[in-house]
C-alpha cells in the first residue's frame, strides 16, 4: 500500500521560510527575503517575477496606483457645537467597493453623490472595521490607543 504525501501549502512554505530566515538573521525585511529567494534552488524563488522586463512593468503599475492614493482633498466639517474639524481624504475611491474592479478610481466626489457607491463604501467601511478589530485583538495592551483613536475620529465628525 502506497501513500501519498500532501505538498505543503504556498501559505506553508512562505511562513516556514519567513521563520528560517528570522531564525537564522534575527530579523526579517523585503531585502532578507528577496536575497534568499533569488537562488532557483530557494522555495521562495516561485513567488517571485524574475523576468525583468515584466517585473518592471509591475512596479511602474505599483508606482502609477500610489500616485493615484497619494492625492488628497481638504475636507472642512463643522460639528453640532459649531466646531471646525479639517481632514484629509483620498482624492480616488476604488472601484473595487462597489463592482469588484479592481485597478481602477471613481473621483471621491462621485462617491459622495451616488447613494449606491456610498453605501458599498460604508459596507467596505464597516468590514475593514470588523478587520481592524481582528487583527489587533490580541493585542490588549493597545486597548486604549485603539479606543483613543476611535474617541478622535468620532469627535471629528
Amino acid at each position: 500500500m502506497s501513500t501519498i504525501e500532501r505538498q505543503p501549502s504556498k501559505r506553508e512554505i512562505v511562513e516556514t521560510e519567513l521563520r528560517r530566515i528570522w531564525d537564522e538573521r534575527a530579523e526579517l525585511s523585503a531585502a532578507d527575503i528577496l536575497e534568499e529567494a533569488r537562488s532557483e534552488d530557494s522555495p521562495l524563488h516561485p513567488f517571485f517575477e524574475w523576468d525583468d522586463s515584466q517585473a518592471a512593468e509591475n512596479f511602474r503599475l505599483f508606482q502609477a496606483g500610489m500616485l493615484i492614493r497619494s492625492v488628497k482633498l481638504r475636507v472642512t466639517s463643522i460639528d453640532a457645537r459649531g466646531q471646525i474639524t479639517d481632514y484629509r481624504v483620498r482624492a480616488w475611491v476604488p472601484r473595487r467597493y462597489l463592482d469588484g474592479d479592481v485597478g481602477t478610481y471613481l473621483p471621491v466626489e462621485q462617491a459622495r453623490d451616488d447613494p449606491k457607491i456610498r453605501e458599498a463604501l460604508t459596507r467596505a467601511m464597516l468590514r475593514d472595521a470588523e478587520a481592524f478589530k481582528r487583527r489587533y485583538r490580541h493585542l490588549v495592551e493597545y486597548s486604549e490607543v485603539v479606543v483613543g483613536l476611535l474617541n478622535e475620529s468620532d469627535a471629528g465628525q
